[in-house]
């Protein structure tokens, strides 16, 4: 989405009040706007996307690890969905909620 020639992404208000998003590390929350960004750019007939864990370290600019612990965090809280899928070891779908 554009608005002249700035680009922004729409988030809800509500996820600056929400507790569970206020307790995530850093790292959590980056990956949470990242995902958000995904979302917009990925979503199409389906209500999920995928993404192996090599091209989301790449998208958020985070090392493996650190993708890891925020992955964890963000499924604890929560906020977002997560499955593997099944032939594909490597790759994570996710849904926002």
């Amino acid at each position: 989405m554009k608005y002249k020639d700035r680009n922004y992404l729409q988030l809800s208000r509500e996820i600056f009040k929400s507790q569970e998003f206020l307790d995530l590390s850093l790292a959590a929350k980056w990956l949470y706007f990242v995902l958000c960004e995904l979302e917009h750019r990925f979503i199409g007939k389906e209500d999920f996307f995928f993404r192996s864990n090599e091209d989301l370290a790449k998208d958020a600019n985070l090392a493996g690890t650190t993708l890891k612990r925020a992955k964890k965090e963000l499924r604890k809280t929560g906020l977002v969905e997560m499955f593997q899928i099944e032939k594909m070891s490597n790759i994570t779908g996710f849904r926002l909620k």
